[in-house]
């Protein structure tokens, strides 16, 4: 035992009471006790992760740029430089990422910050909950690190002005609280590494394993597991031949020999201006990127590829990309449950209870994920040769059911990519649909409660006999039950209704399910800390809404498509008859490019493909949703 002081590394701070703490060094468990004053601590030395500083991959850059400019002539004018958008990286002045210091500062702000109280958490177990509240906990200790004496000094002048009659103002979080939370980091890349290259050899996705992993990281973590999955799948997407949908191991093979020919040979050999320009290409692919910040070998992703291929029984290229696709899914989960953890609004400490229901449904996802129960929160249907299309190296459109119940019973589109559709304006994605039940209010039972029997002046025996001195229509005649159903309604701009259009349609429809849908642009949704789509219910089980202006897509601006599959994958799974009130003028995001959208003939004929493959009526306008509406509604 020595004292904290004389334990190289850094130890916990004084702020634990200013108590001086009998500190051990322990192998990878480090670990504070306040009642015994003892703690242990990691040294500096747990790990050696060393991504490459910016410097350093401008010196490791430097003789590839030389040998371009040389070999094409170029003058300064028209210098070329390899782009470092996209390299993993730290900063210029950092050596390496500290990921001990990391786990040291988390030891110390579970002891300084308890884990609250939450209710409704009687089936989840309190190691999950801890493991999730992880990211409040450092969400409160960088506030306090960055607002703490600020806040006191705002307090005391606002005090001051209003003891005089003055106005006053909020206090304005300073120091990017959320951004410093989002770029801690627990996992050495190296680990990374060796998780998926361990659960790629697995037929099926290895749900508890994978879930054991997860549930100890940060959203920067999920983040870089799916920055190396990307660049795997990226460099066996930058493999296949766009002219030939049936691309076979041999050409992907004679595709990775030509990259490590160029990337494997001699800057002092001869260049030829078109060699030169090859390699220029191949260094700005992702997977070259991604190995040259993380391990300076820009063949790595080839090279791991290449031992799945012919190391571990010999696996097709296409099974290679069918398990990275289904592993990546789950990890995606996972990192879009972390991100709403963490308010990009930025809030003081105390204002973080409201946030409390993501912690829960990221411990429970956690939990689901570890037991191996994760079916039970939504359909995650993994991919197969069989569902996949040509040599499975584009998927098929989206399954049906491929849309997973969130933790508190509305829905999340699980799949946000859908790589089958190949647009002339690049590749897209649709948003993170969240599915809401709308304020159903207003009682539509009235409509459905009437006499099961009509009068009739034919039939065998009388029932109404007091008709007979009126219209003579004593008989009893059955009646035929109301047509229920389902109804999506497009709700962006273009469609151009109000509040009494959509009344008109849930009165001739009382008993439909009928639902709204719309989306934002990807920056409000991130800077309001809004979904990006919304699904909403307008009207179930003989409820509806009050009033159109207030449900949540109206009040919260929702204008834009961006929903429309995610919306048809849901009303493909809802009782017939399937309607679907849409222009279907159909847009998407574009993938790798902020606030930059995808629409056209393309987008367009899918959605119409898919509405003909579910038997979904599309209904032009809502006019047309009325008149519709009126003919299959029996009386």
């Amino acid at each position: 035992m020595s004292k904290s002081r004389r334990v190289q590394g850094m130890l916990y701070p004084e702020i634990l009471d200013k108590q001086e703490y009998q500190v051990s060094l322990g192998q990878n468990k480090p670990s504070i006790n306040r009642k015994n004053a003892t703690a242990v601590t990691i040294g500096d030395d747990h790990c050696d992760c060393s991504i490459i500083s910016t410097t350093e991959l401008i010196e490791f850059l430097e003789p590839y740029n030389n040998l371009i400019n040389k070999v094409q002539k170029r003058n300064e004018e028209t210098r070329r430089k390899i782009s470092h958008y996209n390299v993993p990286k730290v900063d210029a002045n950092a050596t390496r990422v500290n990921h001990a210091r990391t786990i040291r500062s988390h030891v110390m702000y579970k002891e300084m910050f308890p884990l609250p109280k939450f209710q409704g958490t009687k089936n989840i177990q309190k190691e999950y909950l801890e493991r999730a509240y992880a990211m409040h906990r450092w969400y409160r200790a960088e506030y306090n690190l960055a607002n703490k004496e600020a806040r006191k000094e705002h307090d005391k002048y606002m005090q001051e002005r209003k003891e005089q009659g003055s106005w006053t103002w909020n206090y304005t979080s300073r120091g990017n609280v959320p951004r410093k939370v989002n770029r801690k980091e627990y996992i050495c890349h190296d680990i990374i590494m060796q998780s998926v290259h361990a659960w790629l050899q697995y037929e099926t996705t290895p749900i508890q394993q994978v879930g054991h992993i997860m549930s100890l990281t940060m959203y920067r973590d999920s983040g870089n597991f799916l920055e190396y999955l990307d660049a795997l799948i990226e460099c066996l997407r930058d493999a296949q031949d766009d002219s030939d949908r049936d691309t076979t191991d041999e050409f992907i093979n004679k595709h990775f020999a030509i990259k490590r020919k160029f990337l494997e040979k001699p800057l002092t050999s001869r260049w030829t201006e078109t060699e030169a320009e090859l390699l220029w290409k191949l260094l700005h692919l992702s997977d070259v990127k991604y190995g040259i910040g993380v391990v300076r070998q820009p063949l790595h992703c080839v090279d791991v590829l290449e031992f799945l291929h012919s190391g571990i029984g010999g696996l097709e290229y296409a099974e290679i990309l069918r398990r990275l696709l289904n592993l990546r899914e789950v990890i995606d989960v996972v990192h879009r449950y972390q991100w709403r953890v963490v308010p990009y609004n930025t809030v003081v400490p105390r204002g973080l209870a409201k946030y409390n229901k993501h912690v829960k449904k990221l411990a429970a996802l956690y939990q689901s994920l570890c037991e191996g129960s994760f079916d039970e929160y939504g359909k995650l249907v993994p991919k197969t040769i069989e569902n996949m299309e040509g040599e499975a190296f584009i998927p098929k459109h989206y399954q049906a059911d491929n849309i997973m119940s969130q933790i508190d019973n509305a829905v999340e589109q699980l799949t946000s990519k859908d790589t089958d559709i190949q647009v002339s304006a690049g590749r897209h994605r649709w948003a993170n649909a969240t599915f809401l039940n709308g304020n159903l209010t207003k009682d539509l039972a009235g409509a459905l409660r009437v006499r099961r029997n009509r009068p009739s002046d034919v039939g065998a025996v009388p029932k109404y006999i007091n008709r007979w001195v009126t219209d003579k229509h004593v008989f009893a005649r059955k009646r035929q039950s109301i047509k229920g159903g389902t109804v999506a309604i497009d709700c962006s701009g273009s469609m151009h209704f109000n509040a009494k259009d959509i009344e008109e349609v849930i009165s001739l429809l009382p008993a439909s399910s009928i639902v709204g849908y719309a989306g934002v642009g990807e920056t409000y949704a991130r800077n309001n800390n809004m979904p990006e789509g919304v699904i909403e219910v307008f009207a179930k089980n003989q409820r509806t809404i009050e009033n159109y202006d207030d449900t949540y897509i109206y009040s919260r601006g929702y204008g834009e498509n961006f929903v429309d599959v995610p919306a048809i994958l849901w009303l493909a799974s809802q009782p017939k008859p399937r309607m679907l009130v849409s222009d279907m003028e159909v847009v998407a995001y574009k993938v790798g490019n902020m606030n930059s959208y995808v629409y056209g003939d393309e987008l367009k004929d899918y959605c119409e493909d898919l509405c003909h493959k579910h038997d979904i009526v599309i209904l032009r306008d809502i006019d047309e949703a009325k008149e519709f509406a009126k003919t299959i509604r029996k009386k």
